[in-house]
């Protein structure tokens, strides 16, 4: 997508562009908090609000974002240190990244004889990223975002000049992912451009072969006008961006959020089968019968 001014770009049924990005449209009290749309606790959020907007990432309260060695440990239930373990759930190469201050899931995935692998959600530590990349011996070939947020799409640009790869994202999203409303300051900058050429937009009910694996597209809007959801019927995988979460689902007091449609896309999600494994945007790793019982959101 060349660069154009966001005031060309933005949906004329979203706020304008800010001077402060994103999270200068809210109040301080609501304030984005990785862990989803919940109801607020005002003495422990205005806190975290305020430590999130006035302290720089590496303060003694900033969360440990891992390491390219050592990735976050994910199951509901338990752990895996090593992403070779994975294999026990189902026969996929698979490795997720904890990035960026708001500590975004990036998540490299590829069938087990595959060649190739994709990035779901690349949103910062461009560096760490590639490294595993090249540490998975295979060649990227997609970049998948689930949504525009600048926490999810910052390292694209970056990636994408060590690898001229496709980068996947819905229309709705794409018009304003990589313009300069998407901005959080001091933490995400506006983002480099991805010119349209580049970009392959997806559509629900979209299917695509990549990295040995048949990918299928839910349009689930709510947290952004073209978030979606990435499903690898084969594997009983769904990876979710910031609609679901475990034990909660994404914010939609954000420009260009509805809450009604997202409960409309979270209705959708619930028609997948409850042994559907769902790795979210933020957060630990969880499946679909989990949050069918615990999720007080569905």
């Amino acid at each position: 997508m060349t660069s154009t001014s966001a005031a060309a770009t933005w949906p004329a049924s979203l706020p304008h562009r800010h001077a402060g990005g994103l999270l200068s449209l809210l109040p301080l009290s609501t304030a984005m908090f990785p862990s989803g749309s919940r109801e607020l606790e005002p003495e422990r959020d205005q806190g975290r609000a305020k430590r999130q907007l006035h302290e720089p990432p590496n303060s003694d309260h900033s969360p440990d974002h891992g390491t390219a060695t050592h990735p976050r440990r994910f199951t509901t239930g338990g752990t895996l240190d090593d992403p070779a373990k994975f294999r026990q759930f189902c026969c996929m190469y698979h490795e997720v990244l904890v990035v960026g201050p708001f500590e975004v899931n990036c998540y490299l995935v590829a069938s087990d004889p595959s060649q190739t692998v994709v990035l779901v959600d690349p949103g910062a530590d461009a560096d760490r990223i590639m490294a595993a990349v090249e540490r998975s011996g295979r060649a990227l070939e997609a970049i998948l975002l689930t949504h525009g947020h600048v926490d999810h799409v910052g390292a694209v640009a970056s990636v994408r000049r060590r690898w001229s790869v496709p980068v996947y994202i819905h229309p709705a999203d794409a018009v304003w992912a990589f313009s300069d409303v998407n901005t959080i300051p001091p933490w995400y900058p506006i983002p480099d451009p991805v010119d349209a050429r580049d970009q392959r937009h997806v559509l629900d009910g979209d299917e695509f072969e990549l990295a040995g694996l048949r990918w299928k597209v839910i349009a689930t809007p709510g947290h952004t006008p073209g978030g979606v959801c990435y499903h690898v019927p084969s594997e009983d995988c769904l990876w979710t961006g910031d609609t679901l979460f475990h034990g909660s689902v994404g914010r939609t007091d954000l420009p260009g959020g509805h809450p009604q449609q997202l409960q409309l896309s979270l209705r959708r999600l619930l028609d997948l089968p409850t042994s559907t494994r769902i790795f979210p945007g933020h957060g630990p790793v969880t499946s679909l019968d989990v949050e069918r019982r615990i999720n007080p959101f569905l």
